[in-house]
């Protein structure tokens, strides 16, 4: 198979299609067909943040950032609609704290550090548990199989097999909602993913894009 979409397309793609959703989730709601477009960017930025946890160059800048943004777009989310449903950049926040301890557990099993992989392990679990007990009780965008399928991404470093759990991830979030079964197309521009950034710095862009269109959307709402 010929793999000829950058990773900035690939999120353009996604960009675009959270921006139809996002439209049809605050002007029409009614309109399925655009509910059904914007399924295509939760697995595609679950999948990126899996790589951007691999490929950053500092890991507490690149948590910070991804929640500092969630924690913004929150206020906006409150202020604007009063939705108090945590966003999808504090879902993706939890998942990038569970990838970190996988990454862990990897390095000691690499440097066969035992006792380091058992603490990795024990964190893991304890982090899972409480992010479980977390989502039970407060309502998070795509529920707590969402905040696993980044990780569950992340597990493998082999571009097939890092697919193959993406697609279970998104099964198991179908099972409890029907919507998401289109979310498995997501699966298709990845399968064409060249594994390279693109010619452009897009990361600036991407990271104001999300609090920025919510901003536009939630006005125009308020002006019709």
């Amino acid at each position: 198979m010929i793999k000829f979409f950058s990773g900035n397309f690939i999120k353009l793609i996604a960009l675009v299609s959270m921006t139809i959703d996002h439209i049809g989730y605050i002007l029409f709601p009614d309109v399925l067909i655009l509910r059904l477009i914007g399924r295509l960017a939760f697995p595609i930025y679950a999948y990126f943040i899996a790589e951007g946890c691999v490929y950053t160059k500092n890991k507490y800048r690149y948590f910070f950032t991804i929640l500092g943004l969630g924690l913004a777009c929150q206020l906006i989310n409150i202020f604007l609609a009063n939705d108090n449903i945590l966003n999808i950049l504090l879902t993706f926040s939890l998942s990038i704290i569970i990838i970190y301890l996988i990454q862990f557990i990897k390095k000691s099993i690499s440097d066969n550090n035992t006792s380091a992989k058992v603490t990795g392990i024990v964190y893991v679990l304890l982090a899972v548990t409480v992010i479980y007990i977390f989502t039970f009780f407060v309502k998070v965008d795509y529920g707590f199989i969402g905040v696993l399928l980044a990780p569950l991404v992340s597990l493998f470093s082999k571009r097939s097999l890092k697919i193959i759990m993406l697609s279970v991830g998104l099964i198991l979030l179908s099972i409890f909602n029907p919507l998401q079964w289109f979310s498995l197309l997501a699966v298709l521009p990845i399968l064409l993913y060249n594994g390279k950034r693109g010619k452009f710095k897009f990361k600036y862009l991407f990271y104001g894009y999300y609090p920025a269109h919510l901003i536009i959307i939630y006005l125009i709402k308020m002006l019709i």
